[in-house]
């Protein structure tokens, strides 16, 4: 006869055996003891977290003999039944069989008919989001107006697959994923009652391949046991977990991931060759690759003590972008990718990495007007010596504004004018941005674009930006920005403008000389794209934050905004 698998001898028969789930229980415990029964559950959740098996406990707590109770005994004859799915009153239907509207009308037809023995008539449908639309919709009407002694036990791991107008009318309960402490304690047991021996590198092990299921934690163990019989103290070892469920050892993770830290292609893609010659998973090997750099980061970030020293030396940001490539190579290996060409162009991809400098340095550089990279600045990633080179910082000096024109000559006839027109103001340009760079050196920046700057005849500071660098405009427009104008044209002036008003040359004010013609335009701004394209510093924000170039302005060579 053949042995019954730990997943189906160690299913919980009780509320009180179920794990990790203390919410769902405890609501329908209290339910089942008062006696307070909805019509309809939907139960929800991951596989193998015990939705199915919490149905059937419901059950048992509804029709037990000592009941209404807050648990099943477990010992009566409608408890026996219903664990061993003959009971007549409790009727479990597979959804992903049963789907359509036929099935469906024999159930009606069942509903319709009082328990023979028990108190309640219950209907557990699994999977149930495969029923069809017509079946779901030949359930509304039941649902709606149930007999008082029908219950229906909806189980689903994809509950957004349930129509609406069901969910409205049933109770949602929603499961959790048991903690990796609690499976792997529930695995220990486990393997205790069982007088198997475990390693606690192995208990990890199982935990973290259960992946947040129950049944999947006992079913990996019940495999690994199959290779410790043969063994004479039947001790279930790290080793042979890896060996029977197919994981990558801890060592070859870890000089995969010093071979990234240095920067050595060579050493690092010698690693996946030789997974992939052993018939390696290597969406596995990813996995764990993912995990180790994830436990790095975080404990960088919380300032803990990592164990991963092949790691020491990265920034948390390289750390998190290591994180991200791995992510996005798991989840295409997911999808029968060809593994060996996606992880060692990964791994190209990640071991360029030490050879960039972090983020951090180069904006410094930047900052400095110095050249951004491993030798312009701190050392970002190991390696210090190859990394990219970043276009010098454009200095606030370099982007002054053009003069400002000369005023107009005052017309022949102006005598004949009782009070004479206000000759036009001086430009406030230049003086403004010496002010601004004290009060907001990045506001400052932005000055280049502008092609004047005054005080009119209203009191009102008027900001006139050139028409090809109109994008900046919601810029001088937010509140601390004007807050900062007005404090630099305060200090200018001796007293504070009434306001700021930011124009665009030509629309309503005039042009500044030296503006590009319409027809250059198109031509400068795909120019200017190619070369912001091509500019290793943009490169390294693409890489790092999976940026989007959307569009771009020509830099003149008098100003412009920050790079």
């Amino acid at each position: 006869m053949p042995r019954r698998p730990l997943a189906r001898i160690y299913r919980p028969q009780r509320f009180a055996e179920v794990l990790g789930q203390e919410a769902p229980v405890r609501a329908l415990s209290a339910a089942a003891a008062r006696g307070d029964v909805a019509s309809a559950y939907i139960f929800s959740g991951t596989r193998g977290i015990g939705k199915t098996t919490i149905a059937r406990v419901f059950a048992k707590a509804l029709n037990c003999d000592k009941g209404p109770a807050a648990d099943c005994c477990d010992a009566c004859t409608p408890c026996r039944e219903i664990a061993e799915a003959r009971a007549l009153d409790v009727l479990e239907l597979d959804a992903a069989t049963h789907t359509g509207i036929d099935d469906v009308r024999e159930l009606r037809e069942a509903a319709q008919y009082p328990p023979t023995r028990d108190r309640y008539r219950i209907f557990i449908l699994d999977e149930a989001h495969q029923l069809s639309t017509a079946a779901w919709n030949g359930l509304l009407k039941i649902l709606e107006e149930p007999p008082p002694y029908c219950v229906f036990l909806f189980c689903t791991t994809e509950p957004h697959k349930i129509p609406a107008t069901i969910e409205s009318r049933a109770l949602h309960f929603a499961f959790r994923s048991p903690a990796p402490a609690a499976i792997r304690g529930h695995l220990a047991q486990v393997a205790k009652k069982e007088k198997v021996a475990v390693e606690d590198e192995a208990l990890d092990l199982l935990a973290r391949a259960a992946d947040g299921s129950v049944r999947d934690g006992l079913s990996a163990l019940d495999q690994v046991r199959a290779l410790a019989e043969g063994r004479d103290d039947r001790k279930i070892t790290a080793a042979a977990v890896r060996d029977a469920l197919g994981l990558i050892p801890g060592e070859v993770v870890t000089s995969y991931l010093a071979a990234l830290a240095g920067g050595d292609a060579a050493a690092a893609l010698a690693v996946v060759a030789e997974l992939d010659r052993e018939g390696q998973d290597l969406r596995s090997f990813a996995g764990e690759l993912l995990d180790r750099v994830r436990h790095a980061a975080v404990a960088r970030a919380t300032g803990r003590d990592a164990d991963a020293a092949e790691l020491a030396e990265l920034a948390i940001e390289q750390l998190a972008w290591l994180g991200k490539v791995l992510d996005e190579t798991e989840m295409r290996l997911r999808q029968n990718a060809p593994q060996r060409v996606l992880m060692d162009l990964a791994t190209v991809r990640m071991t360029r990495m030490a050879s960039l400098p972090a983020l951090a340095s180069v904006v410094e550089a930047l900052g400095r007007g110095g050249p951004a990279g491993p030798g312009g600045g701190p050392a970002g990633a190991p390696g210090g010596g190859g990394g990219a080179t970043a276009r010098p910082a454009i200095s606030r000096a370099a982007s002054a504004p053009p003069a400002a024109p000369p005023p107009r000559p005052a017309r022949a006839d102006a005598a004949l004018v009782a009070e004479p027109p206000p000759a036009p103001a001086a430009s406030l340009l230049g003086p403004l941005g010496d002010e601004l760079a004290t009060i907001s050196p990045a506001l400052a920046n932005y000055f280049g674009a502008l092609g004047d700057a005054r005080l009119d005849a209203r009191g009102t500071l008027v900001l006139e930006l050139r028409p090809e660098k109109r994008i900046w405009k919601d810029r001088f427009a937010q509140p601390a920005a004007r807050e900062a104008l007005l404090e630099a044209a305060r200090r200018v002036l001796g007293r504070a403008p009434a306001g700021v008003e930011v124009l665009v040359a030509g629309n309503g004010a005039a042009a500044p000389a030296g503006t590009p013609a319409a027809g250059t335009t198109r031509s400068t701004r795909a120019q200017a794209l190619d070369a912001a394209r091509r500019d290793p510093v943009v490169k390294e924000i693409f890489e790092r934050f999976g940026a989007v170039l959307l569009d771009g302005q020509p830099l003149d060579e008098g100003g412009g905004p920050p790079a």
